[in-house]
């Protein structure tokens, strides 16, 4: 540990000769594919874990490069430096968790609401022609009934193993509700922030509003409901509902938005069943979800 925490301020050093280290805070644990570096509580460095991860933090610089053009949202201002490390002003907040919403009262969890439904309308309204040219994934075209399908027996072969009958049940019904339904999963493709959890979502609790959106990794084009069922399956139904007061699609996507909560943690279980197999635990995280809101 203390061997990589010298290499990373090495790092620092080297592209920005100019800063000084007088403090630094190491965080390896929050950042899925990233380690975290704050020098002196206003500048913010992450580095990829691994090779492979690289390519999310070039995503989330192309990403916020062209959400920033079109959301009032705050959003990190990325910079890119040799390696994938990216760089950027340190955002205050704290992550909007479920008890700090249940916390607030109701005239803040609208306000919170009525934020997050207008950044949704704005990010999913960036033209898809214009993120296709900024180099945004297309991840909505081969995603369609065929592909369901296929992903429902992967799924089931994984993790029916594991499963008893009550389980098994369960499983085939949050597919065959989706597959049995003409026309499911045919929405209008957008520019989505897929990854909407708590952890991107910065909350200011002094003015009980959220402060930024980050997290951009894995934006990219796709269902839009992928965004309203992550918060979703983050924040509840009523939470979601009072957003849709300010985002009108929210309501059209609210049964692909179950089912897309509903895969979350079917895809969880999906990763832990591989970690079973392959017996590597590197880097693994337990998911807990905290109690639903009313």
């Amino acid at each position: 540990m203390a061997q990589k925490q010298k290499h990373y301020l090495d790092y620092i050093r080297e592209q920005c000769p100019g800063l000084s280290l007088e403090d630094a805070a190491f965080n390896f644990l929050d950042g899925t594919h990233s380690d975290l570096v704050t020098i002196n509580k206003n500048t913010v460095f992450r580095f990829p874990k691994y090779d492979w991860s690289t390519c999310y933090l070039t995503n989330a610089a192309r990403a916020v490069r062209l959400a920033g053009k079109h959301v009032d949202m705050a959003l990190p201002n990325l910079v890119q430096l040799e390696g994938g490390t990216v760089t950027y002003r340190f955002l205050p907040g704290r992550p909007l968790l479920r008890r700090e919403l249940v916390q607030n009262k109701n005239l803040e969890q609208y306000s919170m609401a009525k934020q997050i439904g207008l950044f949704l309308t704005q990010l999913h309204s960036i033209p898809v022609e214009e993120a296709k040219a900024g180099q945004l994934e297309d991840r909505f075209s081969d995603k369609d009934h065929a592909y369901w399908e296929n992903r429902c027996r992967e799924i089931q072969k994984k993790l029916f193993p594991y499963c008893d009958h009550s389980e098994r049940k369960a499983i085939r019904l949050i597919f065959r509700n989706a597959l049995e339904t003409e026309g499911f999963f045919s929405g209008r493709p957008a520019v989505i922030h897929g990854n909407l959890s708590p952890l991107h979502i910065l909350y200011d609790e002094e003015k009980h509003r959220i402060s930024a959106i980050t997290g951009f990794g894995s934006c990219c084009i796709g269902d839009p409901a992928i965004d309203t069922g992550c918060l979703l399956a983050c924040y509840g139904k009523t939470f979601v509902l009072r957003a849709g007061e300010y985002d009108p699609a929210i309501q059209e996507q609210m049964e692909r938005a179950k089912f897309y909560a509903a895969l979350q943690r079917l895809e969880w279980a999906e990763e832990l069943t591989d970690r079973i197999t392959t017996r590597d635990f590197t880097n693994f995280r337990i998911k807990f979800s905290e109690p639903c809101l009313p």
